[in-house]
């Protein structure tokens, strides 16, 4: 039973690995979203002295959408990686009483 315990838990090691090309699409997406960042500025920039107030704001809206999701690819990737790295999901696993020493709360008046 001992085999079979650590042979699953070599392949589910293994398998986060197929994880990786995905993380790495999503980095090349993030280098994507620079580009066209720059680009809407361009445009913002070119058309600023024609545009309506409402325009402009569009614009600015597209670039905060831009840093948005930006930010949440790289929520996506620090979270894949900090789970792929944190070790084996067997060994996490807690069974019985928690080793940890007991505190008090002292409470003053």
């Amino acid at each position: 039973m001992i085999w079979a315990y650590r042979y699953t838990e070599k392949v589910i090691f293994l398998a986060r690995w197929l994880t990786a090309p995905f993380f790495l699409v999503l980095v090349a997406g993030i280098l994507l979203l620079i580009c066209k960042s720059f680009i809407e500025v361009y445009e913002v920039l070119m058309h600023l002295r024609t545009a309506t107030g409402k325009e402009v704001i569009v614009g600015i809206l597209h670039l905060v959408d831009f840093a948005l999701m930006a930010n949440l690819i790289l929520i996506i990737i620090f979270s894949g990686y900090q789970n792929s790295s944190a070790g084996s999901i067997f060994k996490s696993i807690r069974i019985g009483p928690k080793t940890s020493p007991r505190t008090t709360l002292a409470v003053s008046n």
